[in-house]
């Protein structure tokens, strides 16, 4: 009990060392705490941003095999094109084989519109 009222007596005068001692060290608890609560935010938005990095790149490498798709569609309907010009004119291009190319140069049309789609 007596070192109870010696602590009592310390900590209710207003300019003791106690009191001072322990305010200062509640206020950079406090300032601790805070600090620590924005690292934490900070840690939260960096990997939300890394997440965010990754689902692009994923999407962006998605976007580049459509496009090598495209171009590979683009250059089969050119191919299909050529041999079409080439062989219309030639005297032994039969009409099924006619029909058949123009028939691929349909399809590949349509899979470029749906690819551009």
């Amino acid at each position: 009990t007596c070192l109870r009222s010696r602590l009592s007596g310390l900590t209710s005068d207003p300019s003791s060392p106690l009191l001072l001692l322990t305010r200062a060290v509640v206020m950079a608890a406090t300032k601790l705490e805070t600090s620590s609560a924005m690292v934490d935010v900070l840690t939260r938005a960096v990997t939300d941003a890394a997440d965010l990095v990754s689902g692009l790149s994923g999407q962006v490498t998605q976007l580049r095999g459509e496009v090598t798709q495209l171009r590979g569609i683009v250059m089969h309907k050119r191919g299909i094109v050529i041999t079409l010009e080439q062989r219309s004119d030639a005297p032994d291009m039969s009409a099924d084989e006619k029909a058949d190319l123009e028939a691929e140069l349909r399809v590949a049309n349509n899979e470029l519109r749906v690819g551009q789609g």
